[in-house]
């Protein structure tokens, strides 16, 4: 079972995004596929993004993501802070060790933060090397 809030912010997501969901006990995992990236920094247009959302979200902020181990910069190297490759879902991911910092002291607030306020930081990263 989806977090409620998860559950009422999945539809308006999926109007614009291509979203799958994976579930275990601890987490859901948001697999966006095709997320825009900067081209002109990037070695493509868009990846697939890994979104961990914790159980018990919004009260647990979001925090870091990952993308498909292909993504790289033009240049071919790794993005900064983008280094470490994991495994989620039975795959490998390059992980963007990026954390938001939002308005309000820079902490996550379950009252005001949401996930797409999340995607919009992400899409913000991505204007950066």
């Amino acid at each position: 079972m989806l977090p409620p809030r998860l559950e009422e912010e999945l539809p308006a997501l999926r109007e614009r995004f291509n979203i799958d969901v994976h579930e275990d006990p601890n987490f859901v995992y948001l697999v966006v596929h095709d997320f825009p990236v900067r081209e002109a920094l990037y070695n493509r247009t868009t990846t697939t993004l890994l979104i961990q959302v914790p159980r018990p979200y919004p009260d647990a902020g979001l925090d870091m993501f990952w993308t498909e181990p292909e993504l790289a910069l033009k240049s071919g190297s790794a993005p900064q802070a983008a280094e470490v490759m994991e495994n989620h879902l039975g795959r490998q991911w390059r992980r963007f060790s990026w954390h938001p910092q939002f308005g309000g002291g820079g902490r996550w607030d379950p009252n005001v933060h949401n996930l797409d306020m999340y995607l919009a930081f992400i899409s913000k990263r991505f204007e950066s090397p």
